[in-house]
């Protein structure tokens, strides 16, 4: 009886740790990727430097106009901020997790 009474309680504390370690990966999963590219409007070039917001989460275009954010699955109900040294600053939806390109306007 005492060893059926062990072999259930060792039986619980791993489906215990089990079920704490599930939340942490449905934690993870909840992660999305957002990609994209900024762009002159006019000219078409890439555009390097270009800062990237959405709530506190930040990022700067490399030198090709790419950039990549991960950031939780229910941040993409915000707006995406991007803004840039004497140029328009634009905010677009986040929806989907994926942004082709994002044009932006030179100030005149």
């Amino acid at each position: 009886m005492k060893q059926l009474f062990l072999t259930l309680t060792i039986l619980a504390a791993t489906l215990t740790t089990i079920a704490g370690n599930a939340k942490t990966i449905s934690e993870e999963m909840s992660l999305v990727s957002l990609q994209g590219k900024v762009i002159d409007s006019e000219s078409k070039e890439s555009l390097a430097g270009v800062l990237i917001c959405i709530s506190s989460y930040k990022v700067y275009t490399d030198l090709d106009g790419n950039f990549s954010l991960e950031l939780p699955y229910y941040m993409l109900e915000d707006k995406l901020k991007v803004s840039y040294i004497s140029y328009e600053a634009t905010e677009i939806p986040a929806s989907k997790g994926k942004i082709e390109t994002i044009e932006i306007k030179q100030v005149n």
